[in-house]
């Protein structure tokens, strides 16, 4: 299977994502005034009954911008978790259940059980290594492509279930703490920076395995990277001032 198949296919998957919080703003009263896949430049844009919808140029995830200020903690909670419900839940239930009405001898509780089996036994592995897994040698049939569709769904699913603020899991959670302690939200910014911090270690970690591994072949890169961080230090404003203290 191609890596233009498989991104097709996550394409689909994000957009089914979105369409969940789509769904969400229905039941919650909410009216949504983006719905966008992709990020960055737009490349095609078209609005319809007061929504824009656009596909952008980095085909890396999307979202869906609710319009308003005003809307409650509780609304906004069921917004964003029927997105990881769709894709989490539904989808995969609805791509095996397919399967099983185009070729009644598949089981719908081992396609279930191959689906999730990798994020149980090894979920970083599979974070990080799932390639092996999406490209499935042969020729693309219509079941490959459902079970991919399946299989994309829960991935976007549950990496959008890590604790980080600018995804779905760390907006609810900060949405929950801030219930407790409103007070929480004076540090929205300081929270974020160190949500895409952790984001860029763990998109950083598999690399920095793979160059130290080859490290007789990758050291001018590591030490390009060193130097380059030293650099960030020395000249960002009052950074170097806050370390002598």
């Amino acid at each position: 299977m191609s890596y233009t198949m498989l991104l097709f296919t996550f394409l689909l998957a994000t957009t089914l994502h979105e369409l969940g919080h789509v769904i969400g703003a229905r039941i919650s009263g909410i009216d949504v005034s983006t719905f966008s896949i992709g990020f960055g430049p737009v490349l095609v844009r078209k609005s319809h009954r007061g929504v824009t919808y656009q596909i952008c140029m980095i085909p890396l995830g999307g979202y869906v911008m609710p319009s308003g200020s005003t809307i409650t903690r509780l609304r906004r909670i069921v917004f964003i978790a029927t997105g990881l419900l769709t894709s989490i839940i539904l989808v995969p239930v609805g791509c095996l259940s397919l399967l099983q009405v185009i070729d009644p001898s598949s089981s719908f509780v081992s396609g279930l059980d191959r689906l999730i089996a990798p994020w149980l036994e090894d979920p970083l592995r599979f974070l990080y290594d799932s390639l092996s897994i999406f490209l499935a040698d042969g020729p693309p049939t219509f079941g490959s492509m459902i079970e991919l569709l399946a299989a994309a769904s829960l991935f976007i699913g549950l990496a959008n279930c890590l604790p980080l603020l600018m995804l779905d899991g760390g907006q609810i959670l900060f949405l929950l703490i801030e219930g407790w302690s409103p007070s929480i939200r004076r540090n929205e910014q300081v929270l974020f920076l160190i949500s895409y911090c952790m984001l860029a270690l763990l998109i950083a970690v598999p690399m920095l395995f793979f160059l130290a591994r080859e490290i007789r072949t990758t050291y001018p890169i590591l030490l390009m990277g060193i130097f380059v961080l030293y650099r960030v230090i020395r000249l960002t404003p009052g950074f170097s001032l806050r370390m002598k203290k």
